[in-house]
């Protein structure tokens, strides 16, 4: 429903839940059942830092992000500012759109939740029970969610969110809306939509999740039309022209993207599909636990690795071998432990990103996965898994940050590495050998 006022354009985008949303604000946590349960909470500014990040992956491939031209005209201060920024022209047209220390934002959300959320489970007698029993076997992506410190509530499959968005033109209202329908494309809000939960399928306007190529283009063209516009009334000029990256993007871009359905199997909702996605039994692995041990033992076996050096350095021995370890291409930190008997058995090694001096996605060593499954109605009713790769840079050289805690074992001695080009395309080796099947790719 979109209504205006006073040049302000409001326009309420009502959405349906797709997959389980678990999503929590400031909210202090509650006492339910003898558990410490997080409130469920939809903030607006967990959709715009959704919504930015989406709009950081698509630019690069609408205008070049290191450059703004027109410098020149502003005063000294901004000059100098502008000149030492890495992404002058992200961070120039993502000030624009969404706000900056020096202008407000050109939109403003609200959200409103119907239906009632609920825990995702319960500690009794030291054991965690599902509130679902359907998500016992998504267990290996819930990680996270639940201890004995916190439970998460979430927002049930068939449950509707109303966002209301307040726009000063209509520009800026096809932006948010364009980049809205490629976050229900792709991924979703809250906790763990790379894992393919959180979805979400906008139901009014009607937009399907299912075009893969228009929702790109679309996005790709109402932000070339924001940019021609403001390049003709403005001094400052944001120059059109896909990034050139000289290799691997700094952060997850479509610059370097592919498309897979996963063939293999279906299912008759999309919680069936994510259950055989992480199903994790005593003869079966489901279809990303594969995923993540065909890459484990594509270079022999990193973890026998990791306990041969600890065992040396038990003894008083420092190993000169590097440790390839091939699954940081999908995600740093990587915690190992329990890895071994005795001492081996109570040592933890943890390896980080060394990326550092991006400016945008260098966090604490950490390096989200470039993988971004979601559940998409195919034909006949039955529902399928759809995988996003977007690659971007893991290390700044080819080293990995390596600690190691517990015991009397010295922090170093361990050295670790990801050979990217090799590990990436060995990545894409794997998909395709578990059942995927490339749609797209740019």
């Amino acid at each position: 429903m979109a209504s205006s006022s006073e040049g302000v354009s409001v326009l309420e985008i009502e959405c349906k839940v797709v997959t389980p949303m678990f999503s929590r604000g400031a909210a202090e946590p509650k006492w339910e059942n003898g558990n410490r349960v997080y409130p469920f909470e939809l903030r607006p500014q967990s959709i715009k830092g959704v919504l930015r990040f989406w709009f950081r992956a698509i630019a690069p491939t609408v205008i070049d992000i290191y450059s703004l031209e027109g410098l020149e005209n502003l005063s000294k201060k901004e000059k100098e500012r502008w000149e030492k920024e890495k992404y002058k022209g992200l961070k120039y047209l993502e000030g624009l759109i969404f706000g900056s220390q020096e202008r407000k934002s050109s939109f403003s959300l609200e959200v409103k939740v119907e239906g009632e959320s609920q825990a995702l489970g319960k500690y009794m007698n030291n054991r965690f029970s599902f509130t679902d029993d359907r998500l016992k076997d998504t267990k290996y992506a819930l990680y996270g969610l639940y201890d004995k410190s916190g439970i998460y509530e979430y927002l049930q499959e068939g449950k509707n969110f109303i966002i209301i968005l307040q726009t000063a033109n209509d520009s800026i209202k096809g932006i948010i809306l364009s980049l809205l329908k490629l976050v229900s494309t792709f991924s979703g809000f809250g906790a763990k939509t790379r894992k393919g939960f959180g979805e979400f399928e906008i139901v009014d306007p009607k937009l399907t999740r299912n075009d893969y190529n228009l929702v790109i283009s679309e996005c790709q063209e109402h932000i070339r039309e924001f940019v021609n516009h403001h390049n003709s009334s403005s001094k400052v000029k944001i120059k059109l022209g896909r990034t050139n990256f000289n290799g691997i993007p700094d952060f997850p871009c479509f610059c370097d993207y592919k498309i897979f359905e996963i063939t293999k199997f279906s299912g008759n909702s999309p919680l069936e599909v994510l259950r055989e996605v992480f199903k994790v039994g005593r003869n079966f692995k489901g279809w990303y636990p594969s995923l993540k041990q065909k890459m484990r033992f594509s270079e022999g076996d990193c973890v026998k690795d990791l306990v041969e050096a600890l065992e040396g350095l038990l003894k008083g021995r420092k190993t000169e071998k590097k440790i390839e370890i091939p699954t940081a291409v999908v995600g740093l930190p990587i915690q190992y432990q329990n890895l071994g008997r005795g001492e081996i058995r109570r040592l933890k090694v943890i390896v980080s990103s060394s990326l550092r001096g991006l400016g945008i996605d260098d966090i604490d060593g950490r390096k989200a996965s470039p993988l971004f499954l979601s559940v998409h109605e195919g034909e006949r009713g039955k529902w399928k898994l759809v995988v996003l790769l977007m690659r971007s840079r893991v290390t700044n050289d080819g080293e990995l940050i390596t600690e190691v805690k517990g015991g009397k074992t010295p922090s170093s001695g361990i050295k670790t590495i990801v050979k990217e080009e090799k590990d990436y395309k060995n990545l894409l080796e794997w998909i395709k050998k578990l059942g995927g099947k490339e749609i797209q790719g740019g």
